[in-house]
């Protein structure tokens, strides 16, 4: 979840949140490198408590859904600040503008559910809206909505353990794409220790990993 605020008239804060974010955040639980995050908030799932005041931050005047239906965070690089906290430059994209940002973010505990491990992070930071094309109610209508928003972003997510995953077999092959090209792609099968497996699709131009196939229901080799 991710909750932002920003002055009203001056006065008192106003709040919302937008309800899920996905993407990924890697960490190694050793606590022997800072955190990698990739995350996307969807502009649909603002949430503001009423329904018309949702609409008008999805219009024109501030998120505009319509043309821009995602706010992602791409982190590249971080300076450790304590243990587990760090300040995390990346860029954030929003309403079609990418911007550096620094962002103040919290490993915040690690626990144990019932499909297993999880980790939390709560990560903080501001901007100014006007950077980003909304300047609605900061001139006109002059100070209707102060500029400055402060962001707090609470992840939770499942820990998955690449480390001791290892590749059984191989395959090469092309794979179509729009352009009606082939691309040249690896096809990779890995098993870890717990019996997991994933098929990995390995761009061998572009060296983008995607999985594209979840495990066997009955186990086995894989397809290869």
């Amino acid at each position: 979840m991710a909750v932002f605020r920003v002055q009203h008239l001056g006065a008192g804060f106003f709040w919302g949140r937008f309800n899920e974010l996905g993407g990924t955040v890697t960490w190694p639980l050793d606590g022997s490198a800072a955190p990698v995050f990739d995350v996307t908030a969807q502009v649909n799932k603002v949430d503001t408590g009423s329904e018309k005041l949702d609409g008008n931050l999805q219009g024109p005047n501030f998120f505009n859904q319509a043309e821009f239906p995602t706010i992602a965070f791409k982190s590249a690089g971080a300076t450790k600040v304590g243990d587990n906290h760090w300040t995390v430059q990346g860029d954030l994209t929003l309403r079609g503008v990418t911007k550096t940002i620094a962002v103040d973010c919290h490993m915040v505990g690690v626990g144990k559910g019932p499909t297993g491990p999880k980790v939390g992070f709560e990560c903080t930071f501001t901007i100014n809206r006007a950077d980003y094309g909304m300047k609605w109610g900061i001139d006109a209508p002059k100070g209707a909505l102060g500029n400055e928003v402060k962001m707090v972003i609470a992840l939770e997510g499942d820990v998955v353990d690449h480390g001791v995953a290892t590749p059984r077999s191989q395959h090469r092959g092309m794979v179509a794409t729009a352009d009606g090209e082939g691309r040249d792609v690896m096809l990779v099968w890995l098993y870890d220790h717990r019996g997991g497996y994933a098929l990995l699709m390995i761009d061998a131009e572009t060296g983008r990993t995607r999985q594209i196939a979840t495990p066997y229901p009955w186990g086995g080799d894989g397809p290869f």
